[in-house]
Order: C-alpha cells, then structure tokens, then sequence
C-alpha cells in the first residue's frame, strides 16, 4: 500500500476538524444546555456522551456493512456522506427546542437521533484510515488528524464561550455546518482504491443480520485474541475517562469557580481586565480549551513516537500519565492548579486517542478494519454507559460531599486499571493471510 500524500493527510483531517466541533459541543456545550432543561446528572451524563446504549448494537453492524459495501464512491464514503447531512439537520431542529422544562422530552429525543445518525457516519470514516495507509504511517496520519480535530473543538468552545449565553441555537447551526462541509472534503480528497472483491465472491453474506452471534465472537476469539482483549482495554480506560469529561464544565462552575483565575490573568498587559471578569461559565469553558489544546500540542508528536518507538508502549504510557494527573485534578482547589493537571491530562489524551486505532489495526487483518472500529465503538459504549450511570448516581447521592470531585477520582482508578490491562496485549498480530477467508464467521451475518 502506498504511503498518503500530504494533501490527501489534509483531505482525510478535514472529517476529524467537524468530528472535532461536535466532540466538543457535546462534551463541554451541551451539559450546559441540557441543564437548562434538567438537573439529573445521569440524564445529563448520557446525552452528553457521543455514544449512547443503542451503539452497542448498532455500530459492529455498520462497521462490518462498510467491510462488504462497494459504490463509484468507495465503501466508506456512503456512510458518512448520507448521515452527516441528516444529523445536521437534526442538530439544527434540537437547537431550536425551546429551553424549557417542559420541553424536555424535545430535546431528549433530539440529541439521540442525531448521536445515532453521526455515529453511523463516523465510524466508518475512522476505518478509512486502515484502507488508505500503511501500518507504519497510520500513527503519523491520525497525530495530523487528530490536530485538526483538537483545533475543531478549540473554535467551538471559542464560539460557546462568546455564543452561549445569548444565542445558543447558532451553536448548533455551526456544527451542522462543520460536518456537512468537513466530510464532502474528505469524499472529494481521498478516493479508496477497490482492494478486494468480497461481495462478487461471497453473494448473500453481505446483508446484516441478528444471528449468529455467539459463534461469531468464539471464532474472533480464536483468530484475534489480541484485538479482543484491546476492546476490553478501550472498555475499561473509556469508564474512566466518561465519568469525568461529560461533567468538567459542571466541575469547574460548582467545585472550583474562578479561584485563582482573577490572579492569574490580572496581570496581562492586553486584555487582562477582560479575561479576570470572566464569569464561572466562561472559565470552564477555558479549562476545556487548556485540555484541547495541549491535547492538540502532544498529538503529532505522540503519532511520530508511536511510529517510532512501538504504538502500544507509546499508548499505555498515555493512559498511566492520564490515570496519576486524573487523581490529581480530583482535588484541585484553584485554576492554576487545574490547568497544570490539564496539561498532562492533555499528553495521555493525545496518546490515546491518536494511537488506539492505529494500535488496533495491528492486530487484526486488513479485511476487518470497519467491523472492528465497530466492535471498538460498542466497546466504548459499554464504557460510556456504565460511567455514567455509576458516575451520575454518584454525583446525585454526593457521597462525602465530593459531588463532581468523586468522579474524577474514579476517572484515576479505572485509567490505570486500563494501564495495567493493556501490558497483557501483544504489540503485533501474528503474522497470517490480510485476505477474507470463506469459513471465517462474519459479524451479524446469517450463519
């Protein structure tokens, strides 16, 4: 396979930058506006998360379907060329629910039909990347993505942060926008090559079904152990890393407020008055920018050591920094404080979110990318929902009168449980055929 040229890095980033945009309005916007409708932490916690309980089914299907589906416009492209404008449709409509209680049930059934629909276009972008680089450049490749995609939610909170309070349905409007725009760069820019014919050889394998479950994940198994146990790795540091993030705005606002901040930002010769009469809201919105952007900092140079040194080692280095800083961040009493703590928060986030897929593809056959990243995503959303349904609960019975504090120290303790987890997954998959086998068993197909 040949090596992607910088302007098709570029191309394929574009879907990572409006990717970028709705990670951010999700985690960092949206908990804000929700609480306009509601005060339940796990109501919030879950529309918050980009993943929600129905992906657990939904996403190994249409990862597996983006395998065995070939168009004039490649096998990935369909998907998220269809769903990106039908979830900016729906962000538009939910952005426009009014922010009344009453309303609740509005917007509730807004925010989980276009987290559905974008799921169904982002994953198999994400798998994108196993078909149109080699293993040794898809680190480099995903730390340039991944810049583009910090620097998306970077504008994002800029424009919450100046938008929110007066007109927050130009939020939503934004990130429509974004996505639309984003993933017609990526379709236009870079052009899958046609690999494999699995469809013409295997007629009516192609088409999903509920079956045959069991013996499917018993044959993935005994074929891949190693990626196997990489999901549950994803399963476990997700936990951590979702009982926090959907409520770090909330943190900071109730736990926090703007100590410290008035003197950290007083003295600025430009601009410093304004940035010291930034209220809670706005500060929290700041420490989300400090996490993105160090973030955003660390991640091409975390794709390079991946390439360099051995994506795993570079990988579980990431989740052992962010378990120590995310126990760290739990008792912050002052802004300057937080930020540090957001700083090396930034480097484990890079680590992981650069180096998870690329890591993965290693261990599997080529032929699996899409069904995988598939698997990866109901893994996630195992994680997702089990953190905020104990991480939610926790905050409502503010136990020890910790409320948001005692979430990032559950954050800390299942970080480095992923940490310990990942040292018994191998580096690389042994050595077999990158080619569909016929007995293989085929996720959701009709055994």
């Amino acid at each position: 396979m040949q090596r992607l040229g910088p302007l098709k890095i570029i191309a394929y980033s574009f879907g990572n930058l409006a990717a970028g945009v709705y990670y951010a309005f999700n985690s960092f916007a949206l908990p804000l506006y929700l609480s306009l409708f509601t005060s339940n932490a796990i109501l919030i916690g879950w529309l918050s998360s980009t993943r929600s309980f129905e992906q657990f089914i939904i996403q190994p299907i249409v990862g597996a379907w983006s395998d065995r589906t070939w168009t004039r416009v490649g096998r990935r492209a369909p998907f998220f060329l269809l769903a990106m404008p039908v979830a900016a449709l729906l962000l538009a409509l939910t952005g426009n629910v009014p922010t009344d209680p009453a309303y609740l049930w509005l917007a509730v059934a807004g925010v989980f039909l276009f987290s559905i629909v974008f799921n169904i276009g982002i994953d198999p972008y994400i798998a994108l990347l196993a078909d149109v680089t080699p293993s040794e450049q898809r680190g480099t490749v995903n730390g340039v993505a991944a810049v583009f995609g910090f620097a998306g939610q970077v504008v994002l909170l800029v424009v919450a942060a100046i938008l929110f309070e007066e007109n927050p349905t130009l939020i939503f409007y934004l990130i429509g926008a974004s996505l639309v725009v984003g993933f017609a760069i990526v379709a236009l820019g870079v052009r899958e090559k046609r690999a494999h014919r699995y469809q013409e050889d295997h007629p009516g394998e192609a088409r999903p079904m509920l079956r045959g479950w069991r013996k499917y994940f018993r044959e993935r198994w005994a074929e891949d152990p190693e990626a196997i146990k990489l999901l549950g790795v994803k399963l476990v540091y997700q936990f951590g890393i979702n009982a926090a993030v959907p409520f770090l705005t909330l943190f900071v606002v109730t736990a926090i407020g703007t100590a410290g901040w008035r003197e950290l930002v007083g003295g600025i010769p430009v601009g410093g008055n304004a940035l010291a009469n930034m209220d809670a809201n706005a500060v929290a919105f700041a420490m989300g920018a400090v996490l993105l952007i160090s973030t955003a900092v660390f991640a091409f140079p975390v794709g390079l050591l991946g390439d360099t040194f051995g994506k795993k080692r570079v990988f579980a280095f990431g989740l052992l920094v962010m378990g120590i800083f995310g126990l760290a961040a739990a008792f912050a009493q002052t802004i300057p404080q937080l930020m540090v703590y957001l700083v090396f928060l930034g480097f484990g986030n890079a680590a992981q979110t650069v180096l998870y897929f690329p890591y993965l593809t290693d261990l599997i056959a080529a032929d699996r990318a899409g069904e995988f990243q598939g698997l990866s995503a109901a893994a996630e959303t195992g994680g997702v929902f089990l953190a905020i349904l104990v991480a939610g609960e926790l905050i409502n019975l503010n136990l020890f009168a910790l409320q948001y504090r005692l979430v990032f120290i559950l954050t800390g303790i299942f970080l480095l449980l992923g940490f310990v987890a990942v040292l018994f997954v191998k580096a690389t998959r042994a050595p077999q055929s990158e080619t569909f086998a016929p007995g293989r068993a085929n996720l959701a197909l009709d055994d």
